[in-house]
């Protein structure tokens, strides 16, 4: 990412530009076995907050989304592995009932990056349906 930065941003015309990172909304409630890609995506996030600092002044914004569960092919391969899961079984544990479109995801992306977004930096977005709140399973309810 660092790199692919670097040989980029000389090429960013006098306007400005964006940068969008992708992560996982996992890096914001792990998950077992995920250790490394948590420590990645959690450097991304990172590097991109500094670097918004750093071109903000160039007219360069540098957002950061994190994705939830997309009906995607790899959401295809997992339900592959483990035929207890399904796609309605998946979307009954995020917040919205469901997972998402990509067509959802992608209207993220072209907000983020749209003219309309240009004083927009430094943010890192889940998007996700709303698991980066919780669950929405219900719990005992604890006397206030």
């Amino acid at each position: 990412m660092v790199r692919s930065v670097r040989a980029t941003l000389p090429h960013m015309t006098a306007e400005g530009g964006s940068i969008l990172n992708m992560v996982s909304s996992v890096v914001q409630r792990p998950a077992i076995a995920m250790a490394a890609p948590v420590t990645v995506w959690s450097a991304v996030i990172g590097y991109a907050q500094t670097l918004a600092l750093e071109v903000g002044k160039d007219n360069i914004n540098v957002n950061t989304m994190m994705a939830g569960m997309f009906d995607t092919q790899l959401v295809d391969k997992l339900i592959e592995r483990q035929p207890e899961l399904s796609k309605d079984r998946l979307g009954s544990k995020v917040p919205m009932g469901r997972i998402g479109e990509p067509h959802e995801f992608a209207n993220m992306v072209a907000t983020l990056v749209s003219p309309n977004s240009r004083f927009v930096t430094g943010l890192v977005a889940p998007v996700d349906g709303g698991s980066i709140v919780g669950t929405g399973f219900d719990s005992p309810s604890i006397p206030v």
